[in-house]
């Protein structure tokens, strides 16, 4: 068995998000990649420039500033409703008034994107009066064994300590929004166990994961559900969800409102989600996962060897019989999302390694 690398990694997720940025133009007509700064928009247009050689022509553009606009929304709502739930917002929740007044100033959070779960009328889009959302916190942190690639240094370890600082900064703004209320979001002490990966439960796919239908007294009848992520003080600008939340924001029927090119570093699906849950993520990563290979299947490692990916990846990384690779991809994929970088260097490096970058150069 070989184990994945820097660059095979890349390639894993660069064929994915290629395979469901071509299954989201099949299904809604069209996809766009958001930037949150000007100075971005070269390597987004480099990176569209890839995919577009690829037969996926994609669309980028700016996406909202943090001040129009902090939430990251998951919703199916037709568009005019969703306005209505946007423009309702600001006079809809104390609690995420508190948090954000609580987030402000020089010591700000982070990358600190907070999962909330609103319960909203279903012919209105309005939040139901008097009904502050569920607020389930920031990333959660999880720590598992590898299985598809080695941690042979620190940089593991280090990232680790770096989220977990993160981590609490956001939590400590979490809990004093909603009266210091520890059970909302409780300080992150874990340590770090040597030899380890660890995984990084995203806000809005906690909410998701935990609370897939409208609960509590104004459930029922007429109620459905938004789910957002609060981009929580001024240190988390981009209002924009990664790609490996986007993937399964669609999967879940609640597509993302945005979606950017930025890190989807050590995201992870949380430990106690349902198996159906689980199950339409899998397989929905296993679709695009096929869609990509169909479009672009690079020669291992890469134009100096003799074996197409998806040989490669069934022959070498997977640890079942190669007949089984459709029980291993969404696994692989976690592991392939612990080597650190945004999925711009992801396809970009990519595209450079497998001579695709020379045909837009």
């Amino acid at each position: 068995m070989a184990f994945l690398t820097n660059e095979t990694a890349d390639a894993l997720c660069t064929i994915i998000a290629l395979g469901f940025a071509a299954s989201e133009i099949e299904q809604n007509g069209n996809i766009t990649f958001e930037f949150d700064v000007p100075g971005d928009r070269p390597d987004y247009v480099e990176a569209a420039a890839v995919f577009t050689d690829l037969g996926v022509p994609v669309t980028i553009q700016q996406s909202p500033s943090q001040t129009l606009m902090p939430f990251i929304l998951g919703t199916n709502l037709p568009p005019a409703l969703t306005q209505n739930f946007i423009d309702s917002l600001i006079n809809t929740s104390g609690v995420v008034r508190n948090m954000m007044a609580l987030a402000a100033g020089p010591n700000a959070p982070r990358g600190a994107y907070i999962g909330i779960t609103f319960t909203v009328g279903a012919a209105t889009g309005v939040p139901i009066p008097g009904d502050d959302p569920l607020v389930f916190g920031p990333s959660a942190l999880e720590q598992y064994a590898p299985v598809y690639r080695q941690v042979t240094d620190n940089s593991v370890g280090n990232a680790y300590q770096a989220a977990v600082l993160h981590i609490n900064a956001a939590a400590a703004a979490v809990a004093a929004g909603n009266g210091n209320n520890l059970a909302v979001a409780a300080p992150f002490n874990d340590p770090y166990v040597p030899g380890r990966l660890f995984g990084s439960c995203h806000g809005m796919i906690r909410a998701m994961a935990v609370q897939p239908a409208p609960a509590g007294p104004y459930a029922g009848v007429g109620n459905t559900q938004v789910y957002a992520e609060l981009a929580l003080g001024d240190n988390t600008s981009k209002v924009s969800s990664c790609l490996p939340c986007a993937m399964f924001m669609s999967s879940f029927g609640m597509p993302a409102s945005s979606i950017h090119l930025g890190r989807g570093d050590n995201w992870k699906l949380p430990g106690d989600v349902s198996q159906l849950v689980y199950t339409t993520w899998a397989d929905s990563i296993l679709t695009h996962y096929a869609r990509g290979i169909s479009l672009f299947n690079p020669v291992v490692l890469f134009n100096r060897g003799a074996m197409n990916f998806d040989n490669y990846i069934a022959n070498q990384i997977c640890v079942l019989p190669p007949n089984n690779i459709n029980q291993e991809i969404p696994e692989i994929f976690l592991e392939a999302l612990t080597f650190e970088s945004s999925f711009l260097d992801k396809i970009i490096n990519t595209s450079w390694r497998t001579g695709i970058a020379g045909l837009h150069a």
